[in-house]
């Protein structure tokens, strides 16, 4: 079994972490959908007890992640498609109601912030391109900053709870070398609107952003139909 490794934080309870641990091994696909693991394997790669290792087991559980079938073990959930749509059908709303409340007014200290994610994610996708957890991770920090700035940081925490079958899918896609170059040109543009407080040509960017990739969503499922609810 591998894991992605994260830091405890301070004053984190055990249980808490491992779950955050399991978290982002299965949202980053260093678990697949479909995979059997067990208390045994988190028990010896993770060096905690068998109580925390199901503490954090059933809150992922809740969370709809995995599926625990007792005297078998525990199943990594497949992802789920409709769950995805309903998730980027909420996205795009909720972004698009954002910038036409705001009236092109995004605060100052955000813009600096979208400006240097902006700037990171232009040398990275130049520089190695390939290095897909940076890119997707800076992408959700560039958007998590749109929100904040036009001052909608709650509604941004809602939708991020409802996006680890989108974020499995966008890994398996940038896996499958799904091109980085027409998102980082439509940040871009992003960009340039929100600076010069353009809302009218945001919102269909807002639009198309969402519906490149979901253009992709096909393929995957031919590729990979094991990793996918029917």
């Amino acid at each position: 079994m591998i894991l992605k490794m994260l830091k405890q934080l301070e004053n984190e309870k055990m249980s808490s972490w491992v779950g955050r641990v399991l978290e982002a091994s299965i949202s980053e696909l260093y678990l697949l959908p479909g995979q059997n693991i067990s208390e045994e394997e988190i028990i010896k790669e993770l060096s905690v007890s068998r109580t925390t290792v199901r503490e954090a087991l059933i809150k992922l559980s809740q969370n709809n992640l995995i599926t625990i079938v007792p005297q078998k073990g525990t199943i990594i959930n497949l992802i789920n498609l409709k769950q995805i749509n309903d998730f980027l059908f909420l996205r795009t709303v909720a972004e698009k109601e954002i910038v036409k409340k705001s009236d092109g007014i995004f605060k100052d200290n955000k813009l600096i912030e979208l400006t240097l994610n902006f700037n990171t994610q232009e040398k990275i996708i130049s520089l190695n391109g390939n290095n897909f957890y940076d890119i997707i991770e800076l992408d959700n920090q560039f958007h998590q900053i749109i929100f904040e700035g036009y001052g909608m940081k709650e509604v941004w925490n809602i939708l991020k709870s409802h996006q680890q079958d989108y974020n499995r899918l966008r890994y398996l896609g940038l896996q499958e070398k799904i091109t980085n170059q027409t998102m980082l040109n439509q940040h871009d543009e992003y960009l340039e609107h929100i600076k010069n407080g353009n809302t009218k040509k945001l919102i269909p960017l807002i639009e198309a952003h969402l519906d490149g990739f979901e253009r992709h969503f096909g393929s995957l499922v031919s590729e990979y139909p094991e990793y996918f609810q029917n």
